[in-house]
Parts: structure tokens; sequence; C-alpha cells
């Protein structure tokens, strides 16, 4: 997965919570204005029973007045027809009130002419009435000339306390629809009655198409709640597909009880301006979404694709032996910065430790054909002596000159002994050279007399010079100041630089040999010839052990190369330095350098030699 996705994974799983509480919010937002629209339409249901309950009970009361006038209707059946109608007149609900026996006949009637089959019809009703003792609801009837009537009766008492007439009053259902309240409902509201036998008797409004038209019934799973206790709530869809929040109350309950209720609110309009909400909202959050993963998409570019894409394509180009690949992440700041200068820094590192190894390979190489030309070198050297030792030993012992010839065997032995110095010397080079390296030299120091040491130096090489006509000439001041130092190492320091100041001299040339106090306090020692010479780039290689300008088998001149970084090795282990000048057919200088905490003062010099004296 790349990180891009792990980023946006990550951006979702931090979403998700806030999404689940949004929708959580609007579900339960949602869920409770679902809530108070079952209310309401429970609320407008008892209203419209409430309603009812005042037309029934006006109802009764009419009916009770009537038949306390029982006695004196039913004197006369015209005077019964005339409080009968002055009462219907006044009262424009009822389509007729009449005064009927229990097998329907009518006594009187507030219509002249009421047909006996309108009565007749009601015949089981009237029965119902005279039993039940309260004013009772009948069903829906329909008159001769074709308007719907719901009968209303209240059982009249004759003598003895017997039911023997029922008063009837037919309330007239177009009275009823047109006289219901309009504001008892919202905007979009449905009202409808039924009556006993699930006929719908009344609805509102009534310039609009109902759910079931008056005089239609009901359907079956309507008419199992015209027989439930209480009232309640439901949703359903009205013929026209609307949803509809409907509260509705049985026949039985109160209030209006004889009746079927019905109230149905328009779900879709009431959640409208919450649905409206929710895409809004929803919306806004996509909008938020998509806007959030745009900028996470572009922040990640910026922040993160690119410093990684940068990391790994340096990581590649190591990998494919680029060792110059480079981040150059810039800003340290942030964690991929830093993640980029740590490459860089590990890259540099191992770059510059892989130039080490490179140099220390080639420096290794370097000093094994530095040594193996050493060790041709000093095989030559060593078999000189030796096979000059062998070779007058053997004229010696063989007395090749003879038993008396004393003074020519002399001369033998003195070219052995100069041949062992010269063995020795060589071998006790190579042993100083080791000890130097290894740090196991030590100094035995005392208070030496520079110029003194110089002159002495130069006479131990005056035979040398005087077979090459080399002049060595000085200029060594009479008060140099005395100095703390190893005499043997100072003396074959010197020894060694005009050895080779002799050896590298032309024919007839000259040496100079100075010495002086630098502005510093520091004494320097200078040996200049006029000999060879050679190449700024060779010098460092005459300073290093083991190496030689010259290939050692085939140059002009005799030694082992260890003259110059002996004398190096030995003037750095005084604390002071050596320094080399030189050009190509001109000359050399040696500069030999020693730390002005070394010289003492004359005064302090002749105290100590005096108290080093026996």
């Amino acid at each position: 997965m790349g990180i891009l996705a792990r980023l946006f994974l990550l951006l979702a799983i931090a979403l998700v919570p806030t999404a689940t509480i949004q929708i959580y919010d609007e579900l339960d937002r949602r869920q409770a204005q679902e809530a108070e629209l079952h209310a309401e339409a429970r609320r407008l249901t008892e209203l419209a029973g409430m309603e009812q309950d005042r037309i029934f009970e006006g109802t009764r009361q009419l009916l009770t007045a009537i038949a306390q006038l029982r006695p004196t209707l039913l004197q006369s059946r015209d005077l019964c027809a005339a409080t009968l109608s002055r009462l219907a007149a006044q009262q424009q609900r009822y389509a007729y009130i009449a005064l009927a026996d229990l097998d329907g006949n009518s006594l009187c009637a507030s219509t002249p002419r009421l047909p006996r089959d309108e009565l007749a019809a009601q015949q089981a009703f009237i029965r119902a009435a005279a039993i039940g003792g309260d004013l009772s609801v009948g069903n829906a009837a329909v008159t001769s000339d074709g308007k719907l009537l719901l009968p209303l009766a209240l059982p009249v008492a004759g003598e003895g306390g017997k039911v023997t007439e029922v008063l009837l009053a037919a309330l007239s259902l177009d009275w009823l629809g047109a006289s219901l309240p309009a504001s008892l409902l919202p905007a979009g509201a449905i009202l409808e009655f039924a009556d006993r036998a699930g006929i719908v008797i009344a609805r509102l409004p009534q310039a609009e198409g109902a759910p079931y038209p008056v005089g239609d019934a009901l359907p079956e799973a309507r008419r199992v709640l015209m027989t439930h206790a209480t009232t309640g709530t439901f949703e359903s869809s009205d013929p026209r597909g609307g949803a509809r929040i409907f509260g509705y109350k049985p026949l039985d309950a109160a209030p209006a009880q004889g009746v079927y209720i019905e109230i149905g609110l328009d779900r879709d309009a009431a959640l409208a301006a919450m649905d409206r909400a929710m895409a809004r909202h929803g919306m806004a959050a996509i909008a938020a979404l998509l806007a959030g993963c745009l900028l996470a998409w572009l922040g990640a570019h910026y922040y993160i694709r690119r410093p990684t894409g940068a990391l790994v394509r340096a990581a590649r180009r190591w990998r494919e032996g680029d060792w110059r690949a480079r981040v150059d992440s810039g800003d340290s700041r942030s964690e991929f910065g830093r993640l980029g200068h740590a490459f860089d820094q590990m890259a540099e590192a191992l770059a510059q430790r892989e130039r080490q190894l490179i140099q220390a390979k080639e420096d290794a190489e370097a000093s094994n054909r530095a040594k193996s030309s050493f060790l041709a070198n000093m095989s030559h050297e060593l078999r000189t002596p030796l096979t000059a030792i062998i070779g007058f030993s053997e004229v010696i012992t063989g007395q090749h000159y003879g038993a008396n010839a004393v003074e020519r065997y002399r001369e033998c032995a003195t070219y052995i002994g100069a041949s062992g110095q010269h063995l020795l010397r060589l071998v006790n080079d190579v042993l100083d050279i080791s000890k130097l390296a290894a740090g196991q030299l030590e100094l035995a120091e005392s208070v030496v007399d520079l110029g003194a040491l110089l002159r002495e130096c130069i006479a131990l090489l005056g035979s040398e010079a005087q077979q090459k006509a080399v002049t060595i000439a000085t200029d060594i001041p009479a008060a140099l100041p005395p100095l703390m130092a190893g005499e043997l190492r100072l003396k074959q320091v010197f020894v060694n630089l005009l050895s080779n100041a002799v050896k590298f001299s032309r024919q007839g040339g000259r040496v100079i040999v100075g010495a002086q106090v630098t502005e510093a306090g520091d004494l320097a020692v200078s040996v200049a010839d006029q000999g060879i010479g050679m190449k700024a780039q060779d010098i460092p290689l005459a300073l290093e052990p083991f190496r030689q300008i010259d290939n050692a088998l085939s140059r002009p001149y005799e030694g082992t190369g260890l003259g110059l970084p002996l004398a190096k090795m030995l003037v750095e282990k005084h604390g002071g330095t050596l320094a080399l000048d030189s050009t190509l057919g001109v000359g050399t200088t040696v500069t030999v350098t020693l730390p002005a905490a070394r010289l003492r003062p004359l005064l302090q010099s002749a105290h100590e030699q005096a108290g080093a004296a026996p």
C-alpha cells in the first residue's frame, strides 16, 4: 500500500467517527420529528373527537328536552310534528327529527312525508338504541332523495319507566362535512369519519381527493383499527402514493364514541425541510471530504511524497552504484527533512569511508611497493659490506699475501671493520625506524652545545667530502644557546643530513651549514647543498620511510633511503619540525627547527654543566 493510500485510509478512519456522529444526529432529529408528527396526529385526532363530542352532546341535550315533552307530543300528532319541525328548522344540521316506536313506525316527524322505509331500515338500530339507554350512533344511511345521514337515537321511557319510543335525529353528513373547522388541520392534512360499518361518512378537505371518498368502505386493515380500545398512530400511504402519518380513534374510544376518526398528516411535506437540510448537510460533508482529500493529496504530494520520492530515488541510485546521489531535502525541521539529512550524512560518511578505504588500499599498495623496493635496495646495501667482510676474511684466513704480509692483512682488517660499521649503521637505522614507529624509542636528554655538535658532525664527514672535493662551509654564531636534547640522536640527525648533502652534491660542490635563533625563539639549523635536487612532488616521497625517488637497483647513488625519514622522525621526537626545500638541478635545503622550550639560557646552562661535572 502506497503512502498516499495509507494517508487517505487514516483520513477516512479519522472522518468515520465524525460522519457517524453527524449521521446519527440527523437520524435522531428525523426520528424526533417523526415522533412529533405522530404526537401531532394523535392530538389532532383527539381534537376532532372533541368536536364530534360537542355535536353529539348538543344532539343529546336536544333529544333529552324533546323526551321530556313526550306526554304532550303524544296527545296531538300535529302539535308533535309542528314542534319537531320548528326544532329541526332551528338546528339545520338535522335532515329530520322523528319520534318512532320500537317497530320503526313514525309517531311524528319534522318532515311531513318521511318515508316509512327509511325508518323500517333502521329498525335494528332503533331496537339496539332502546336497549342502550343513552345516545346511540348508527350506520350512515341514504335518504330517498340521495342525501347521506347519520342516525342518532335516544330511548324515551313511558309509564312505569319502560322504553316504548325512540327519538331519532338524522345528522346531515353534508352539513357535517361543511361545518368541520378547516383551521383544525395543517396544510396537506386529511380528516375522515367512518361509521360502525366502516363507511366513510365525512372528510376534510372537501376540495381535494381523500384516501377514501365519502360513501366508500375503509379497507380491511383500517377496519381492524376501528375495534381497538385506545387511540394510536400508524404510517401508510394514500391512493396517490404519498407517505402519511395517520392518527386514529376507534369506535368505542373516548371522545366521540360511536364514530371512527382518522387524520393523516403529509409525512413527506412535514419532513421535506429536514430532508433538504440533511441533503445540504450531506452535500456540505461530501464537499468538505473532497476538499479535505484534495488538500490532503496536495499536502501529501508536497510534504510527504516529494521528500520520500527523493529519498527513494537517492537510495535506488546508491543501489545502482552512484555514490554521489544525495537527497538534498533542504528543510531539516520536518521529520522527512531530518530523514533526508540523515541519509545524506550517512551517504557522505559511507562515501568518505569508501574514499578512505580506497586511499588506504592505495597507501597499502604503495607501502607494499615501497617495502619491496626497500627490501631489494637493502639486499644490495647489506650484500655489499657482507661481501667485503667475507672477501677480506678469506684473504686473511687463506694468507693470500703470504705469511709475512702483516701490513696487507692489517689493511684487510681495516676494511672488514669499516664494512662491519657500515652494516651496523644500516641495521641501527632500520631498528630506529621501527622503534620510532612503535613509539618505543626513548631520548637520553642532556644539555647540548649545538655548535660543538655540528662541528663534530662536519669533521666526521670530512674524508667523504674530500673524496668529492666538496667544501663544507658553516654559518654558526658563537653564542648559540644550549638546548636540552638527546645528543646522540641529534648527532644522528645532522650526520644523516650532511651525508645526504655531500652524497648528492656535484664534484667540487659546496655545502653550507647554518644555525640561528628565529624571531619566535626557536632554534633553526639548515643544511644546504648545490646538488641534483628533486621535484616538488617528490619531496613527500623522500620523507616517507621505505620510499625512494629512484629505483634502488638502477640509481647512481647508494643508500637505503632511510636517512631523511629517520632524521624527520627523530626531530619530531624532540618536538621540532624538519622542512625540505628542493629544486631539481639546483640543490636542496633541509631546515631543522627545535622548539624554544628546549633552549636554555647561557648562565643556566653553565651552572648545569658545572653541577654535572665530577
